[in-house]
């Protein structure tokens, strides 16, 4: 059994997110197949349309559709490497993975490689993939890259671009023309087809903030979302802070290596050192293991409550989450977890 955290205010009886809800249940009987169970999963993202469940692992990339069935792909199928840490579907519904030699797109059956601008294929190690209508975002250890048509157009770096660094940890675009980037000990920076803004940790300290409020938590950004209403979701090494245009608030403190918006941005989902955190309407709700792999939560925040859930995660270290629909692939270090949240 697995233990939650709610922290925060108590939950009101007619929200109806998903923290007015019981905490849900782990389901035992979905696992990545085979021999490759205990693979960490860097990526992941779930296909509405196919119904199909897609994650990014250390030993190729994976698809899980409707009825259970799993397929891999690796080199074999032209992924340029077996080590995968991105994945994402386009419009076209093709998936995009992004690998630790470069990314690729689906095309039939296999992968075909994104060409560079210099000709031959892009080779940087990937960590993160964006699409913004018939353009692809890449973010890589060298930089930002633009694609469309499977080809690079441009490439940002800190020498175009206000980056602080050139590795790219997360990459948003918010519907309004502006891409959203979070840079390792590099802050956030935003750009708007012509020109770029910085943001940085106004006290520069990564391990601690010293006054709340006062901008983004720290310079170690390792992900960006976009939240219902325009809202920008950062996830640092200090904590999750939230830009609604005009001024930052930390919205959770303790180190976060992922965030992704749910149920339409209403909700977020956050990786973490420690277990999958879900915010919602100012609450929080942290599943986790304790470090004796009991059941056991610690308690925090005014009003907060403590209760279990059935079955467990795999691992406390959680890289990556999906929603689809009322459930929640979660990547972790040792393999994939699935809760179903209460109806």
């Amino acid at each position: 059994m697995a233990a939650f955290t709610l922290c925060g205010l108590a939950v009101a009886e007619e929200s109806s997110g998903w923290l007015s809800r019981g905490p849900g249940q782990f389901r035992q009987d979905v696992r990545l197949p085979g021999t490759a169970q205990e693979l960490a999963i860097f990526g992941s993202t779930w296909d509405a349309s196919k119904s199909l469940a897609w994650f990014a692992t250390e030993s190729g990339l994976y698809s899980l559709d409707s009825s259970g069935g799993w397929t891999r792909f690796g080199r074999a199928e032209g992924l340029p490497s077996e080590v995968t840490r991105a994945v994402a579907v386009d419009g076209r519904g093709r998936a995009w993975c992004g690998t630790a030699a470069g990314p690729a797109f689906m095309e039939g059956a296999g992968f075909r490689r994104v060409e560079a601008s210099s000709g031959g294929p892009l080779t940087a190690d990937v960590w993160t993939i964006c699409h913004d209508g018939e353009t692809t975002w890449i973010g890589t250890d060298e930089g930002l890259f633009e694609v469309s048509d499977g080809r690079v157009r441009r490439r940002f770096t800190t020498r175009e671009a206000p980056l602080g660094e050139n590795w790219i940890s997360g990459v948003a675009a918010d519907g309004k023309g502006n891409v959203w980037v979070a840079v390792w000990l590099g802050g956030v920076a935003r750009f708007d087809g012509k020109g770029w803004t910085a943001w940085r940790d106004p006290d520069g300290r990564l391990e601690a903030d010293e006054r709340p409020d006062d901008g983004l938590l720290s310079d170690a950004a390792t992900s960006v979302a976009i939240e219902a209403g325009g809202t920008i979701a950062v996830g640092t090494s200090s904590g999750v802070s939230q830009f609604d245009g005009w001024r930052w608030r930390d919205a959770w403190l303790g180190p976060v290596s992922y965030v992704e918006p749910a149920r339409e941005g209403r909700t977020l989902l956050a990786g973490t050192p420690d277990g999958l955190l879900i915010l919602e309407s100012g609450l929080a709700r942290r599943y986790h293991r304790s470090a004796e792999l009991l059941p056991a939560g610690a308690v925090s925040g005014q009003g907060s409550a403590t209760g279990r859930t059935r079955g467990a995660l795999p691992s406390g270290e959680v890289f990556t989450a999906a929603e689809a629909g009322g459930r929640i692939f979660v990547g972790t270090r040792k393999g994939l977890a699935v809760l179903e949240m209460a109806p």
